[in-house]
């Protein structure tokens, strides 16, 4: 079985009733390929959406070396692929914030929704850990790593974004966007791919 057709059936398997673009389908599997960024962090808060508890990707090579866990860096400084700072166990509550709707006034997602999904590079731990040193002054001395794991057991992380809508309680999956790229620009590449918004 292709890495396309294992990410297919994952994404069916997770999907209770939504369904998802072609676009949002390319945008994980880049994701994987290009970023080295397992699909299963996006499969995880689609979990959480849909109120899935099974199990994701069992027989992705990607994930078998690290015994069924998403492998996570929190500190970079001597970063090795090979050894995460912590992980997060396959099948858990999302560690991110609840979905929130676009409801700015001109902005061209309005009505739309979107998810944080955890991604491990600087800028967004950096923003996480930042975050969490203002919430909770006595945090400021401590470890990257306890501000960190503070923020997960809260359910607050931040980070890039899933976008998607939701209709007669089915929510519809439309694309990966970052936190910073700007509704404008996330509504064009949804036009681009054909996706009315």
């Amino acid at each position: 079985m292709s890495d396309r057709e294992k990410l297919k059936l994952a994404l069916e398997e997770v999907l209770d009733s939504g369904n998802y673009t072609e676009l949002f389908f390319e945008d994980i599997f880049k994701l994987w390929v290009k970023d080295g960024i397992s699909p299963e962090v996006i499969l995880r808060e689609i979990q959480a959406l849909e109120n899935v508890d099974d199990f994701l990707l069992e027989d992705v090579e990607i994930n078998s070396k690290w015994n069924g866990k998403i492998p996570v860096w929190i500190l970079h400084q001597n970063f090795c692929p090979e050894k995460p700072d912590t992980y997060f166990k396959r099948g858990s509550s999302s560690a991110t914030k609840d979905e929130t709707q676009f409801t700015k006034k001109n902005s061209p997602l309005k009505g739309l929704w979107h998810k944080h999904y955890f991604d491990n590079n600087n800028d967004f731990l950096n923003q996480n850990i930042e975050n969490e040193k203002r919430k909770h002054k006595i945090l400021e001395n401590s470890l990257k790593l306890v501000s960190m794991l503070s923020r997960i057991s809260e359910q607050a992380v931040t980070g890039e974004w899933i976008i998607f809508k939701k209709e007669n309680n089915i929510n519809t999956y439309l694309c990966l966007a970052k936190h910073d790229d700007g509704d404008l620009a996330i509504a064009e590449k949804m036009k681009k791919a054909g996706i009315a918004v």
